[in-house]
């Protein structure tokens, strides 16, 4: 965490200040480089960048005239810092990146303004820095506004912008980057070295873009906006693609919010309000009171706190994710068997809160059922009734969360009743009349001749003639 005003970086782990680490006069920003662990603080006051291994600062490196915000290139492995001018000394009137490697200043790419913010696009490798251009009476009057574009150490076009920018962000879904201006307040959405669209948002000049993130969750930008014309009343814009899907009231002079990847919100410090605005897709579902003029907070993804510093208390807040939640319903019809007689459920898992993603759903479905496992689940009940249904869920720190909830199982479908049909004689059977048949025929047959015999045996002999 930076401390503007005190000259020094201090080290966050959990809820415990580890370390208070010394840097250069007026640190602004602190870039992480994945790469080799290093943190890159920007010190405006010193014209300097110190960098830091841990808890310790290894080295400064001399950059030039105030550095106020940098990006680190991954497919490079370069840091960008943006300074105000070309010398150490004074603002001059033009602009200069100056690029890093590990701890060495391995070169500098001159703008033809002074760039006061950096961003990188990882879509095409691009690194853009937003300058603006003075009216002629310099920044008091009408200003415009140009984005140079730079690829590795080279810059590789010139985009021109509207009046009085003062937002660049990046949509990490679309691959575009973004332009806040005022005066009329608008968006310029940027394609690699093109502008592809611009977006109004408001014909009033007070209306100040004042920052920019995206929620990879729905895919949305949200962009902070000051009326400096209503008492620094804030509120944000929710942006897809070239289109406003709405626009949420929060607090006074909100600032540049930070995106919460575990439970997909975004976090807008309200600086004259002293307190955070919690945003879940278009819809503010709270507002959590902090310290004095709170400022840009910063999401750790390790145990899902949100840091907000506060600069008027001169203290942090931390936010810590809500309590893991276990949840279900029932899903889609019941589907039954009557032979053998069963009913099958469906069975649907959420989790919320806690520390994302969820590493395990296991279900408790009563004595005599085995545990299943996974977040959606059919199970087959061959008893009707009441069941009390267990969830459990499991996040990555190992934390669980249950809930148990009754299931009421109907009787399976009564089956179709069965008709008995009369079968057919088999061809044995058939076969054994014929036989039995043929015998009584030959058996009466036999018994005729024997009658007729014994009948002819009888009669006495006809006397000879006379």
């Amino acid at each position: 965490m930076v401390n503007f005003g005190s000259e020094n970086v201090s080290v966050i782990k959990g809820t415990s200040l580890v370390a208070t680490i010394p840097v250069g006069a007026l640190p602004e920003c602190a870039t992480y480089d994945a790469d080799n662990g290093y943190v890159y603080v920007a010190n405006t006051g010193s014209n300097s960048v110190s960098v830091i291994n841990g808890s310790s600062a290894i080295t400064s490196l001399r950059v030039d005239y105030q550095p106020l915000s940098s990006v680190y290139d991954p497919l490079d492995g370069y840091l960008y810092v943006a300074n105000l001018g070309t010398s150490n000394d004074s603002l001059n009137g033009t602009g200069n990146i100056t690029v890093i490697h590990g701890t060495s200043v391995v070169g500098a790419i001159a703008v033809s303004y002074p760039p006061s913010q950096i961003v990188y696009d990882d879509s095409n490798g691009y690194v853009y820095a937003l300058s603006v251009i003075p009216g002629l009476c310099g920044l008091l009057c009408e200003t415009t506004g140009s984005v140079a574009v730079i690829s590795g150490m080279s810059l590789v076009g010139t985009v021109s912008v509207g009046n009085w920018p003062s937002l660049l962000t990046y949509d990490g879904g679309a691959g575009d980057v973004y332009v806040g201006e005022s005066v009329p307040t608008g968006l310029s959405v940027i394609n690699d070295t093109s502008v592809i669209a611009d977006i109004p948002v408001n014909s009033s000049s007070s209306l100040f873009p004042s920052g920019g993130v995206y929620d990879s969750f729905n895919g949305d930008l949200y962009v902070s906006l000051i009326d400096y014309g209503s008492s620094g009343s804030g509120s944000v814009l929710v942006v897809r693609g070239s289109s406003i899907l709405a626009q949420i009231p929060v607090g006074n002079q909100t600032f540049q919010g930070v995106y919460d990847s575990g439970n997909a919100v975004v976090y807008e410090p309200n600086w004259a309000s002293n307190n955070v605005s919690v945003i879940e897709n278009s819809s503010l579902v709270a507002t959590l009171p902090v310290g004095s003029e709170p400022s840009i907070p910063t999401y750790d993804s390790a145990n899902g706190y949100v840091y907000v510093p506060n600069n008027g208390s001169d203290n942090v807040s931390v936010i810590a994710p809500p309590a893991l939640q276990a949840n279900f319903t029932e899903g889609g019809a019941l589907v039954g068997t009557c032979q053998p007689p069963s009913v099958t459920v469906s069975l649907l898992g959420s989790a919320s809160g806690g520390d994302p993603p969820y590493r395990l759903f296991t279900w408790s479905f009563g004595v005599g059922y085995p545990l299943s496992y996974g977040s959606d689940v059919n199970h087959t009940f061959n008893l009707t009734g009441v069941f009390n249904i267990t969830l459990t869920v499991t996040d990555s720190a190992g934390v669980n969360a249950s809930v148990t909830q009754p299931v009421t199982v109907p009787p399976p479908p009564a089956c179709p009743p069965i008709e008995l049909a009369e079968a057919p004689p088999s061809s044995a059977w058939v076969e054994l009349c014929l036989i039995l048949g043929a015998v009584a025929i030959g058996f009466v047959a036999m018994a005729v001749v024997v009658w007729k015999g014994g009948r002819q045996g009888r009669n006495p002999p006809a006397s000879p003639s006379q």
